[in-house]
């Protein structure tokens, strides 16, 4: 199986910080390891923020130093804590990675600190932006007003 090169930008929200405290080193090592693995084109409406890499390739060729123990324990704690999501095809995803894809900062580090205190945002499924139709930022304030409307 081909390994996707990593995306060679990656946004990281500095209120993540706040939240990083929680995990321990391998675990924000490991998340932020999936950050760029995952596919980053929207288009790819199945495997967007998601990546198919195995625990033996992520060993192999990104923590050389972890045993493959260390990780699969590691990235199943990231699981439970709702920062990774098993995804079908044997794909791990990267939570509400739409997020991090957002060009409205504000929007994204709101959107960041409801999910990090546990609020339930919507799922949606990732859907190409067309022609004529509002851009990811607007679409992300979107979900954010109606999630709020459900919570009245």
């Amino acid at each position: 199986m081909r390994i996707n090169k990593p995306n060679k930008f990656c946004k990281l929200y500095g209120i993540e910080l706040a939240y990083e405290k929680e995990l321990n080193d391998a675990e924000v090592r490991l998340y932020h390891v999936y950050l760029r693995l995952v596919d980053w084109d929207s288009k790819h409406t199945h495997t967007f923020g998601s990546s198919p890499i195995t625990v033996r390739q992520l060993q192999s060729e990104y923590l050389p130093q972890w045993s493959t123990g260390k990780i699969s324990y590691t990235r199943q704690s990231l699981i439970k804590r709702g920062w990774l999501e098993k995804r079908p095809e044997k794909r791990i995803g990267v939570r509400h990675y739409m997020i991090y894809r957002s060009k409205s900062v504000q929007a994204a580090e709101h959107a960041i600190q409801l999910l990090r205190q546990g609020v339930q945002i919507p799922e949606q499924p990732v859907q190409p932006i067309e022609k004529g139709s509002p851009d990811g930022r607007e679409l992300l304030r979107l979900k954010m007003e109606e999630w709020k409307r459900e919570k009245r």
